[in-house]
This record gives C-alpha cells, structure tokens and sequence, in this order.
C-alpha cells in the first residue's frame, strides 16, 4: 500500500474469488466491492468480471472510490488483467 500511495494511485483493485485470501487483503485496506468490471485482453477481447469477485481500497481518492461505487456503469480498466 506505500508503493501505491507513493505512486500516487487513487484507488487499489483486486480480481479474486471472494473466499480466497479475503482476510489479507482485507488487513490491508481492500473490500469486497459489489461491482464489475471491463477490461480487454492481449487479442483485444472484451471481458466483464462478475460482481463481488472484485476488493477494491482507497489509496489517495476516496471520492474517486465513492464515485465508481455509486456509478451504475460498468468500470473499464482498460488494456489487461493482471
């Protein structure tokens, strides 16, 4: 979490299954977030990530958070998984 506050980083995201090492990341800031996401693959393929596989934290916007939390849509994150 210094690395990504360093780093400047508005919110932290984790895609993981909800019953898998949730206690750890919850330690370390992370919540598990009923929300989906987007996000396209090395061959340009869209994927959405089912709800409630998602942790996300607040690193340096909790408004930004706030804002994707209450948004309807669909975050994107753009290029890659991982």
């Amino acid at each position: 979490m210094k690395i990504l506050k360093s780093e400047r980083a508005d919110i932290g995201l984790l895609q993981t299954s909800p019953h898998k090492d949730v206690h750890l990341y919850k330690r370390m800031g992370f919540f598990i977030a009923n929300k989906s996401y987007t996000f396209r693959d090395i061959h340009g393929k869209l994927h959405t990530t089912s709800r409630g596989g998602v942790m996300m934290a607040s690193i340096n916007s909790p408004d930004i958070l706030d804002e994707i939390l209450s948004c309807e849509e669909i975050l994107h994150i753009g290029d890659g998984d991982w």
